[in-house]
């Protein structure tokens, strides 16, 4: 009954250590408007309403969701990546 019980604890813990090593897989594309929606969520409506919004994908390349005449510009992030959070900012934050 020990070696049974020992056994099935190894199995168990190796398999979770496998499961942990896995790469997650590639999450479904994000609709669009949801990019948007969740980057406009990021500030006041009075700066959101005219901001652009440009989503990055994970090598850093930009793309422009939708154009904006405010000198703002606003970032949906990645709810699932830790500290990737919606963010705006003006001109002057963004050459940091």
């Amino acid at each position: 009954m020990s070696r049974m019980i020992s056994g099935l604890f190894v199995v168990g813990i190796t398999a979770m250590v496998v499961t942990a090593q896995q790469k997650p897989a590639k999450l479904k594309a994000e609709a669009k408007e949801a990019k948007i929606a969740r980057a406009l969520s990021a500030g006041p409506v009075n700066i959101t309403k005219a901001a652009k919004v440009v989503d990055r994908d994970e090598n850093g390349r930009e793309t422009v969701l939708r154009e904006g005449h405010n000198g703002f510009t606003c970032f949906p992030g990645h709810p699932w990546v830790v500290d990737d959070i919606a963010y705006c900012a003006n001109a002057d934050a963004l050459q940091w």
